[in-house]
């Protein structure tokens, strides 16, 4: 059984992270966070930049909330 990331994250809401954090956060590869960003399917990020992505925490606890993941 996978662990509530909700309630046992180091991040506050207004912290920005990586797509590896991310990932590593939701216990998968980075090549799947990146085909749900392609997608659209996946938490909502913000684009800096032509190649820097970066994901709002809140958001991403959100996201995860929606799929029934808290």
């Amino acid at each position: 059984m996978k662990q509530d990331v909700t309630q046992e994250s180091r991040y506050s809401d207004g912290d920005f992270l990586t797509t590896l954090e991310v990932a590593q956060t939701l216990q998968v590869s980075k090549p799947t966070l990146d085909g749900w960003r392609c997608k659209g399917s996946g938490p909502k990020f913000i684009k800096l930049g032509k190649r820097m992505v970066r994901y709002k925490w809140a958001d991403v606890r959100q996201w995860l909330e929606k799929q029934g993941r808290r």
